[in-house]
């Protein structure tokens, strides 16, 4: 197979600049098309993508991802994820910007303000965890895990959460 398919950088070279020229001529359209025909498994994949526990090649994926400016809420959730899932040095910090970023974006999961909460409850950023945990319990008001925001919303503020 080699022989005809090689794996070479000439061979990459020459089908990167197919690729560019059927873009061009096609006016983009063949990569909006494709990121059309993705956005509805992109969760489920990146998702799976995580639980190969390969964070760096996820994160480079999801910057590769995220360079065509679509779909940034959802793919800075899963850079948030990859980090917090990580848990290297510094990665607590880089899951809280990741999640800030995504948190912009109207695409952006709901979820992104439940692991905000957590992750500013773990730093003992105790005002910051509160508007986080109350956002989600605003925005995913039949989510299953409610009872457990509410339960760190209540650790977090001293109140009595209805």
């Amino acid at each position: 197979i080699f022989n005809t398919h090689p794996i070479d950088p000439a061979r990459i070279e020459a089908m990167t600049a197919q690729m560019r020229a059927r873009g061009a001529a096609a006016g983009e359209s063949g990569r909006v098309r494709y990121r059309a025909i993705i956005r509805p498994h992109l969760t489920a994949w990146l998702r799976d993508e995580l639980r190969r526990r390969d964070y760096g090649e996820s994160l480079h994926l999801i910057d590769r991802l995220a360079a065509d400016g679509e779909d940034l809420g959802v793919l800075g959730y899963f850079k948030g994820e990859a980090y917090r899932l990580r848990r290297g040095p510094g990665d607590a910090a880089l899951a809280i910007a990741a999640y800030e970023a995504a948190q912009a974006y109207p695409d952006a999961p709901v979820a992104v303000w439940r692991e905000l909460g957590n992750l500013y409850q773990a730093a003992g950023d105790k005002p910051r965890a509160k508007t986080a945990f109350e956002t989600y319990l605003a925005r995913a008001t039949e989510a299953q895990d409610r009872w457990m925001v509410e339960a760190a919303l209540k650790a977090v503020t001293g109140e009595n959460v209805p």
